[in-house]
């Protein structure tokens, strides 16, 4: 849809990158925000009068095909987490290419893109299906990725938004919405028993990989040294998984990430994983999305 270089819609152009990614810039009264659309990636998204990004990407992080980008907000899909036939951890989705379907300004002033991926993208998947990501750029951002079974067999399905929130300092936020909530720890390594939060979420210097179940949140982040606090609500999930890879893992993402980036982001994930796998009926629909919301504290 459209030329690069020329306005999509109104507010929205597109802009090609000499590494290959195409994206969208866009600016209306509400918000400025940036897609990459060949990966269907939220990269940025700020709304007027607020001076900080919601969204973190990693100091190293840029497009390369074929590979995910750290931060903003990658897709995962059709499965959350490791594949057991080994695939590539958290699918294929966040690596396949993505068009823009449509764009199309609000009346409330917000502007919504929805992509879907580039023909032959799911080729490698076994059970036809469509795959669609609303997104919706105005005084919050939001984000609806919707998986639909065209196969005449049910099939099962994880995915998740995997967010990365920009924040001041790892140390001094605080998670809230999830106290008294079981999760698994995943940076304990196997087996994974249960725990149960106590309290706000923190994160130090260790890793911090959670997955709360049966949280039907919202939740919010308040973050002192940028004085502000993100909202979070989720639609179609139950789930959420909080990760920070801390100073003792940030190197295994050197790739993207520098050492000094731990500090900078803590990731809420919006997800369907572990107890919440979802089991797709023929002409089924599975919609899953979050809304975000940045306050001064």
């Amino acid at each position: 849809m459209g030329e690069v270089g020329e306005a999509v819609c109104a507010g929205v152009r597109l802009v090609a990158t000499a590494a290959g990614d195409l994206l969208a810039r866009i600016e209306t009264p509400l918000a400025e925000a940036l897609v990459s659309v060949r990966r269907a990636q939220v990269l940025a998204y700020r709304p007027r009068g607020c001076a900080e990004d919601l969204l973190f990407v990693g100091s190293r992080a840029a497009f390369r095909p074929g590979r995910e980008r750290m931060g903003g907000v990658p897709l995962c899909w059709p499965w959350f987490g490791v594949d057991p036939d080994g695939g590539p951890i958290h699918g294929f989705a966040r690596t396949a290419d993505w068009r823009l379907l449509d764009c199309a300004p609000q009346s409330d002033g917000a502007v919504r893109l929805r992509l879907v991926p580039e023909s032959g993208a799911l080729a490698a998947w076994p059970h036809p299906c469509a795959l669609l990501l609303e997104i919706r750029i105005g005084a919050t951002l939001g984000l609806t990725l919707e998986t639909r079974n065209e196969a005449d067999h049910p099939w099962t399905l994880t995915q998740g938004l995997h967010t990365y929130l920009r924040i001041g300092a790892s140390d001094r936020v605080r998670l809230h919405g999830l106290d008294g909530r079981c999760y698994l720890d995943k940076a304990r390594g196997a087996p994974v028993a249960p725990c149960r939060q106590q309290g706000p979420v923190s994160a130090g210097g260790e890793e911090v990989n959670r997955i709360y179940l049966d949280a039907p949140g919202p939740l919010w982040l308040d973050d002192p040294v940028l004085g502000r606090r993100i909202r979070v609500r989720a639609r179609g999930s139950r789930t959420w998984v909080v990760w920070n890879p801390g100073a003792t893992e940030i190197h295994r993402f050197a790739d993207d990430l520098a050492p000094e980036d731990a500090r900078r982001f803590l990731c809420v994930e919006t997800v369907n994983t572990a107890s919440e796998t979802l089991n797709l009926a023929p002409g089924a629909a599975s919609r899953i999305g979050a809304d975000y919301q940045i306050e001064t504290l």
